[in-house]
């Protein structure tokens, strides 16, 4: 299906690796031009080039920190100087810092596991809404949630669910904030993805996490990349502020 998406540019956040990087690929697919935004920059400039090499388009590899509003900032003067306009913001990166039951997280862990998964993608929203809030067209935000924000099987989580959680609300007000701005946001919660950071094959831990999922198998990056590439074309024009459920079946 052609989305209608060659020539736009799109940033996706954390996009040197797994669930961003499926992204990237599959909007490079489309047509679009990418940056990708990565604390590893020399990861990053290797996916930039894979990009170039298979799929044609133009692409860029930019070492953002999502946890300084200072380098934020610094990034997207930057990006107005070299690139030009961004139609399409992947907030992708997030994470957590350690497991442990409420009574066991640091104060630091707490803050900045809502640093990294909610707050940069207030930070990077800003941004983005400032340098296209003038264009025509529409543009498109898509926030990355996950199944921890919505139904919980994994312990010692309530940092990484809670800022997970946030992103959700964020998602929503920030949808009926911008459309009169040309602007649509979704946001997209994966399950269980087969990344880098993912228990092998053949892992207890694997066979055990397939069992509460319908489909019996770990999503790809790709997979959540493809309903990300939907939700920025203009297909999906009627679904703002939505909350969409790429978890497999996981239904506990």
């Amino acid at each position: 299906m052609d989305l209608g998406l060659k020539g736009k540019i799109a940033l996706v956040t954390g996009g040197a690796g797994g669930i961003g990087f499926g992204c990237a690929k599959v909007l490079a697919g489309e047509g679009c031009n990418i940056v990708l935004a990565d604390i590893n920059e020399e990861l990053a400039n290797k996916c930039r080039q894979e990009l170039i090499d298979t799929y044609k388009v133009n692409a860029w590899a930019m070492n953002i920190n999502v946890m300084s509003a200072e380098c934020i900032k610094d990034a997207w003067k930057k990006i107005a100087k070299e690139i030009g306009v961004i139609d399409i913001l992947v907030n992708n990166a997030g994470g957590r810092f350690n497991r442990g039951s409420i009574n066991q997280l640091t104060d630091d862990e707490w803050m900045r596991t809502f640093d990294l998964s909610i707050h940069s993608g207030f930070l990077m929203s800003k941004e983005f809404v400032n340098q296209y809030i003038k264009q025509d067209e529409f543009g498109s935000i898509v926030n990355m949630t996950s199944k921890s924000a919505i139904m919980s099987s994994s312990s010692g989580n309530s940092h990484y669910a809670s800022a997970k959680a946030a992103v959700i609300g964020m998602t929503r007000a920030m949808a009926k904030d911008l459309y009169d701005k040309n602007i649509r946001c979704n946001c997209v919660a994966p399950g269980y993805v087969k990344t880098e950071k993912t228990y092998p094959d053949g892992d207890p831990r694997t066979e055990e996490k397939r069992k509460i999922l319908l489909t019996h198998g770990f999503a790809t990056p790709e997979d959540i990349g493809n309903v990300v590439a939907f939700l920025c074309s203009q297909k999906a024009h009627q679904m703002i502020g939505c909350v969409v459920d790429v978890t497999g079946g996981t239904l506990i």
